[in-house]
């Protein structure tokens, strides 16, 4: 439900790469998209997890870890909706690398727009995006920092809302 190793895990289930749902890869993902490491729903990486679960290089709702990740997302570089990439990306997030709703990129995807450079709605850093944007540095709602944030936190691995 809400725990993370280094190694992550998931919803009864456990993995020194990387475990979800019910799905267990050393490689890549599951659902809809795969990638360097990356993952998603129900998708397992040998570093990362998914829904709640967090990793060396992600963490999820109320947690925090070196990487970044969002809702039941969660890898060293992080995963959500259903894009995959070798940084990070969630709802609207993103991080170095980022990824977004169905979008892929090796630098950064979100919504629909990607930038190497920085971000779309209303705030942009050095390597950071926003809504729809992504970076390959990092970047989410309001927040910004060289890992990735979320809501209203801020972490040099990775924040979420509260965290």
């Amino acid at each position: 439900g809400v725990e993370e190793d280094n190694g992550a895990a998931h919803e009864d289930n456990e993995y020194t790469g990387a475990v979800h749902g019910k799905e267990v890869d050393t490689g890549a993902a599951r659902d809809v998209e795969e990638d360097n490491g990356v993952a998603h729903e129900g998708d397992v990486v040998t570093d990362a997890a998914h829904d709640v679960e967090e990793d060396t290089g992600a963490t999820h709702e109320d947690n925090e870890d070196i990487g970044a990740a969002h809702e039941g997302d969660v890898d060293t570089g992080a995963v959500h909706g259903e894009e995959v990439d070798t940084g990070a990306a969630h709802g609207v997030e993103e991080d170095n690398g980022a990824a977004h709703e169905d979008n892929e990129y090796t630098g950064a995807v979100h919504g629909e727009e990607v930038d190497t450079g920085a971000a779309r709605d209303v705030e942009e850093d050095n390597g950071v995006a926003h809504e729809g944007d992504v970076v390959t540095d990092a970047a989410h709602d309001v927040e910004e920092d060289t890992g990735a944030t979320h809501e209203d936190n801020e972490d040099i691995g990775a924040a979420h809302e509260g965290d």
